[in-house]
């Protein structure tokens, strides 16, 4: 399936064409300079598969520009143990590389947000969870975001206000249960 609007920087991405065209690219702290951000309160990533690429750069910025809360997109194109695509060996990798680098720059209170069928809000704290994929991720997962903060943690209220806009909806039902298979 081709499909001219969902492609990455990284050529293994499942959903890469195979056509390749050169872009500009910049590094995180010359984006923050030339951009002249001086506080970084939250950073969305959704870079299909060019997450750890970005959060890698971390632990070279002065830690009063990293950002508060950071947000970003693991796994995709299928379930987890179906073990492909955006949980290939090499993608799981790099989202469990960017939690570990994120665990060293200081974040530790972290949502994990799975759309697969049934997936219950993950709560953990990096600074004292063992970054496995098996504690982290439920063995049907399919895609999702992780929500991590450098500061403070959050009552279950706030948490379920937090993940609402990410649970519900026609669309993420349908994926989630088409893509984790589960009948109705």
């Amino acid at each position: 399936m081709d499909n001219e609007n969902f492609n990455s920087l990284e050529a293994e991405w499942f959903g890469s064409s195979p056509k390749t065209k050169e872009v500009k690219t910049l590094d995180l702290q010359t984006f923050l300079n030339d951009a002249a951000i001086e506080n970084l309160t939250c950073l969305k990533l959704d870079i299909e598969g060019w997450e750890p690429v970005v959060i890698k750069q971390f632990p070279a910025l002065e830690p009063t520009k990293l950002p508060k809360v950071i947000m970003f997109e693991y796994g995709g194109g299928g379930s987890r143990d179906q073990g492909g695509k955006g949980w290939s060996e090499s993608f799981l990798a790099g989202t469990l590389t960017c939690l570990e680098t994120l665990k060293n720059c200081g974040y530790g209170f972290s949502i994990i947000i799975d759309y697969a069928f049934d997936a219950e809000v993950k709560i953990v704290d990096l600074q004292n969870q063992n970054l496995d994929a098996d504690e982290l991720f439920l063995p049907n997962a399919v895609y999702g975001n992780i929500i991590s903060f450098r500061e403070g943690d959050f009552s279950e209220a706030a948490i379920a206000d937090i993940c609402k806009a990410y649970k519900g909806g026609v669309i993420n039902w349908i994926v989630g249960k088409v893509v984790s298979g589960q009948k109705q």
